[in-house]
């Protein structure tokens, strides 16, 4: 029997470092989740970052043996897909620093199976179906006016993000990355494999429609950004220290991705009008996960042997279960 592409005998199959397109990328970490920590009245306690612990990613052309029904790239329209072996107690957060030496601002759509993570809402069935949006007078579900001081839908049971977007508009620089689930108050849920289905955020939201994989979906600002972009050394022009970022050190069947930890990761409102975006994404990257069996024989490798609270959002009953 003939072995994948990038698998030989029992060696590992061959992964790349990040994904990419042109000159737009995101990494993948994949460090252990957070643990949730409580005070002496009960209440969930805001954590540190999880640390930078990037994996390698596999390109989902290289290895025949991908299930028929994942997409495959589609060079011609900006669309990459990958493939990760996931293990349940460990999180995800996607690194987009790169992005941010860019000619042009960058905007990012962050999905977890199916479902946005700033806003709960329902993807577009096809990725570069994915449009910007911003939030302002009414629920763009129920169309509904928000009241009160904050977007809170009363049909929808929760106050609604500024937009359903992240970009580098948005936050400090060297702080261009996603961990997870955006709370109403701004704070985050670490995205967390599980195997417990009930755990599951989109599957609690939209159930058999589903699917194992993230998104993201990067999208260009229509001018170039008004200043020539800094060329230093990329670890050196992020300062991280100065700006007191932490992340930590850096390490080296079918599964869910919960709502973890609370972390300390907000989300900026963009003050730039939408029609400064670009209508369509740059590029698109899908990122299906596999437990270590499906990854043992997509590759040929098996490297064993070589909603609970209401201040959740749209993640309500799915948080500590």
């Amino acid at each position: 029997m003939t072995k994948p592409f990038g698998s030989i005998g029992n060696q590992p199959p061959r992964g790349q470092k990040s994904m990419s397109f042109g000159d737009l990328s995101c990494v993948l970490h994949m460090p252990r989740a957070t643990q949730s920590r409580f005070g002496a009245r009960g209440e969930e306690e805001t954590q540190r970052l999880a640390p930078f612990s990037p994996v390698e990613v596999f390109s989902v052309d290289d290895f025949p043996n991908c299930p028929p029904e994942w997409l495959r790239s589609n060079r011609s329209l900006g669309v990459m897909t990958y493939f990760v072996p996931a293990i349940a107690g460990h999180m995800v957060w996607f690194d987009l620093r790169a992005n941010e030496q860019h000619s042009h601002h960058v905007a990012a759509i962050i999905s977890a199976q199916g479902i946005n993570a700033l806003t709960g809402a329902r993807m577009p069935g096809a990725v570069l179906d994915q449009r910007l949006e911003q939030y302002q007078t009414a629920c763009p579900i129920h169309q509904t006016p928000f009241t009160g001081r904050k977007k809170f839908c009363h049909a929808c049971g929760f106050e609604w993000q500024d937009q359903n977007y992240l970009a580098s508009t948005t936050v400090r620089p060297g702080q261009f990355w996603r961990d997870g689930f955006c709370r109403p108050d701004g704070l985050t849920r670490e995205f967390v494999f599980t195997e417990r289905t009930s755990e599951g955020v989109a599957a609690n939201l939209i159930g058999d429609d589903r699917i194992n994989a993230f998104g993201i979906a990067l999208f260009t600002s229509r001018q170039p950004k008004p200043r020539p972009v800094y060329r230093a050394p990329f670890a050196k022009s992020l300062g991280l220290e100065s700006m007191n970022v932490e992340r930590g050190a850096l390490s080296f069947g079918s599964m869910e991705v919960a709502a973890g930890a609370i972390v300390n990761q907000t989300l900026g409102r963009d003050e730039n009008r939408l029609d400064s975006w670009s209508n369509t994404p740059a590029a698109a990257f899908l990122v299906y996960y596999v437990d270590q069996a499906q990854f043992a024989k997509i590759t040929g490798y098996d490297g064993e042997r070589g909603r609970a609270s209401s201040g959740d959002g749209f993640m309500a009953g799915t948080v500590g279960k």
